[in-house]
């Protein structure tokens, strides 16, 4: 039976600049495949918003897909979703955000990449969810539909002629989720 070496975030900061994209989950280096033209349009369509939102509210930190959070050591796990908020109460202070953010974020967004496979997907969400963030989004560009997972283990389906909410992690903020999906003409 073959073993495989689990790695550590300091092994992945060592890895040669080859152009790829990683994250670890529970030690395992996890390639990252590229996300294509419908990822970025829901991402920049979203980003939009929630800069509006944080901005008007001060309600926490907005994080986009380049910031990495340690939700695990030892095995070690290191995700970078592709939208995310820490609420204000649980940022560390201004001097100390350098790096990794230690912890998790209270709200995520992932985006379903064309290269995504199911069984990988499944398996990020039930990290996040494992590791306490307690409002997670799935957004599903080919489907149109946003999937709202919960950390009470409850999930929702809402399609295109729907509205999303940020419920109590994010109170106030809505999209239509036919604008999430609507593509700019430039």
């Amino acid at each position: 039976m073959a073993t495989t070496r689990l790695m550590t975030i300091e092994d992945l900061e060592l890895l040669p600049d080859d152009g790829q994209h990683y994250e670890l989950i529970d030690g395992e280096l996890i390639t990252m495949p590229p996300t294509g033209e419908e990822h970025n349009d829901s991402s920049l369509s979203l980003l939009r918003q929630f800069l509006a939102y944080v901005d008007a509210t001060g309600i926490g930190q907005l994080y986009i897909a380049t910031q990495g959070f340690v939700l695990q050591r030892d095995p070690d796990t290191l995700l970078e979703p592709d939208i995310a908020i820490v609420v204000s109460e649980r940022l560390r202070p201004v001097e100390e955000r350098t790096g990794y953010v230690p912890g998790w974020p209270d709200f995520v967004v992932e985006i379903v990449s064309p290269s995504g496979r199911r069984g990988r997907i499944e398996r990020k969400i039930r990290t996040y969810l494992d590791a306490g963030v307690r409002l997670l989004w799935l957004v599903d560009p080919p489907s149109r539909s946003v999937t709202i997972f919960r950390i009470d283990g409850s999930v929702e389906v809402l399609g295109q002629d729907d509205t999303i909410d940020g419920e109590d992690i994010i109170p106030g903020f809505q999209a239509s989720i036919r604008e999430i999906f609507q593509l700019r003409d430039r």
